[in-house]
């Protein structure tokens, strides 16, 4: 299959082999993460804005008050949700997203780190050195040997089926 797909580029200086062909063809989806969850979180909040735009705070104090002794003008305060955009939310600051990243990866593994604290601190050391980029590698490293077992990368992706066998 490389033989064909190095035709492709055949007069170029591209070379593919079985060594570059992931990074030549597969984007690490890990650089993308941090936004695409900021994104979707912003998308949902909005959506739930839009559903539930009022904050009705309830004046359950007052329900021990007979009515004849409460004030009739009286009414529950309320307060309106404003949406959001993904520029302030990311004015959080990249260590808040980056810990909330690695929160939700640890969720999604179903995992359980007791040392969080001390991954995140590495996570949040190589992000003041090398940035957010190395930060979300390293997030990602962190969570992958639990979340691809590697006897499930050993297994056979068909089996072979037999009829007529009598035992």
């Amino acid at each position: 299959m490389l033989y064909y797909i190095n035709q492709l580029f055949l007069g170029t200086t591209i070379s593919v082999n079985k060594d570059s062909f992931f990074n030549f063809y597969y984007e690490k989806t890990y650089r993308l993460d941090l936004t695409r969850l900021q994104e979707d979180l912003v998308y949902m909040y909005n959506k739930f804005v839009q559903q539930n735009p009022v904050i009705k705070e309830d004046w359950h104090d007052l329900q021990s008050i007979p009515s004849y002794r409460r004030c009739s003008t009286l009414n529950p305060l309320k307060t309106y949700r404003q949406a959001t955009t993904v520029e302030a939310v990311q004015n959080m600051g990249d260590i808040y997203w980056l810990d909330t990243y690695f929160k939700f990866r640890v969720k999604e593994g179903d995992l359980n780190f007791r040392d969080y604290d001390i991954r995140f601190k590495k996570a949040v050391e190589i992000y003041k050195v090398y940035g957010v980029e190395k930060a979300m590698r390293f997030i990602n490293n962190e969570v992958k040997p639990y979340l691809y077992n590697s006897d499930a990368l050993r297994k056979d992706l068909t089996h072979v089926s037999t009829r007529g066998n009598i035992a």
